[in-house]
């Protein structure tokens, strides 16, 4: 996970620093969903989930989801396709090469989920 402010700083450098043909990874932490989970359950005053739903079950509400933010509310969806279907796969990535190179320094998680919220308080997106 990184900051989208990180990944812009990231390419500003990567226009000034970069080499030709060579490919930079802008990343930050790795974490697990329960460990994203945790961090904005406690930024927002909301537990994590105790239970889990199986995996076509989340995938069948990802749909509806999608669906019914379509063609009825026009709002966010509460799950996406994409984003059940990641969480089938372990991903790790590792950016130090990058951030070196480019002299990048990603902020912490807690930081950006703590401006993303806010923003998307003020925004009217979440009570």
């Amino acid at each position: 996970m990184i900051d989208a402010r990180d990944i812009a700083s990231g390419l500003r450098a990567a226009m000034k620093v970069g080499r030709p043909r060579i490919r930079y990874l802008l990343g930050g932490a790795n974490l697990r969903l329960i460990e994203w989970l945790t961090i904005v359950g406690r930024l927002i005053g909301r537990e994590v989930p105790r239970w889990q739903v199986s995996y076509p079950l989340a995938l069948i509400a990802a749909y509806a989801s999608e669906w019914g933010a379509d063609h009825l509310t026009g709002r966010m969806p509460m799950a996406t396709i994409t984003g059940v279907k990641l969480t089938r796969h372990s991903m790790h990535f590792e950016a130090a090469t990058s951030q070196k190179h480019l002299g990048l320094k990603s902020r912490a998680v807690e930081e950006s989920a703590r401006d993303a919220i806010a923003w998307f308080r003020q925004k009217g997106l979440l009570n």
